[in-house]
């Protein structure tokens, strides 16, 4: 089983649950902002939508049934939690890192309300560079870094035993597909489990080949939720012609 929660701007962090679940796993997502930006992230809600389409994915995935609320934890079945935190800021804003603690605040909702699950974060954009930051929380299990913005300084100690994912287009123009690359080398030798994938012909809104994105994404959380090889994942991403720019440490 698995849980999903995704994360958007905000004017306050909530996470809430509609009914008890037994809930085994968790996933969170989380959208993308600006590099200074204090007002509040309700004009973020805009780029939610095409993240709704993953998490849709990624539900039927892993063979859960129901709907997904943007902000809302939601219960599928009785293993999978599907939901979405709002930012309170549109923007990383330096040294407060105000998206870390958003995504912190939401871990936090989740131990509450379902126990200590493991939980998959998916993060776009400032979302990645979020939910990579927060991965040595004790729930994470991996990270799905979506286009992630990476700076060269970007510390990588806390993905020690996580699994990690990145994905970035070859024609992104906004985030460096190349700092992807390097944060993975960096990142390899101390990861449970890595893959690095660069989409050809795809930039920074993943609106291009979308579906391809989709795709991958669920099958990367589904595999890391089931505790399961990459295998099939990668064989997917192959045979759509995407790069594999895995390092050799991380195969």
């Amino acid at each position: 089983g698995a849980g999903v929660c995704h994360i958007h701007g905000g004017k306050a962090p909530q996470v809430a649950a509609n009914r008890e679940a037994r809930l085994i796993a968790a996933r969170a997502q989380l959208a993308g902002g600006e590099v200074e930006d204090r007002d509040p992230g309700e004009a973020l809600l805009e780029a939610a939508k095409d993240a709704d389409a993953v998490l849709q994915r990624v539900k039927r995935a892993v063979g859960a049934g129901g709907s997904v609320d943007r902000a809302t934890l939601t219960a599928l079945g009785d293993e999978l939690a599907v939901g979405q935190i709002r930012y309170r800021y549109r923007g990383w804003n330096d040294s407060q890192a105000d998206p870390v603690a958003d995504v912190e605040f939401a871990l936090a909702a989740i131990v509450a309300q379902y126990g200590p699950v493991p939980v998959v974060l998916v993060g776009h954009s400032m979302g990645g560079r979020a939910a990579l930051r927060v991965a040595g929380h004790a729930s994470v299990r991996g990270v799905v870094a979506l286009a992630p913005w990476l700076p060269g300084t970007e510390p990588v100690e806390q993905l020690v035993g996580r699994d990690l994912v990145v994905m970035h287009g070859t024609r992104d123009k906004t985030t460096s597909p190349g700092a992807s690359v390097r944060f993975v080398e960096r990142a390899a030798p101390l990861a449970r489990r890595v893959a690095c994938l660069q989409v050809p012909w795809s930039g920074h809104g993943m609106l291009l080949r979308a579906e391809l994105w989709h795709h991958l994404t669920a099958d990367f959380v589904d595999a890391i939720v089931r505790d399961e090889p990459f295998a099939d994942a990668m064989d997917h991403a192959r045979a759509a012609r995407v790069r594999d720019c895995t390092p050799e440490l991380g195969r």
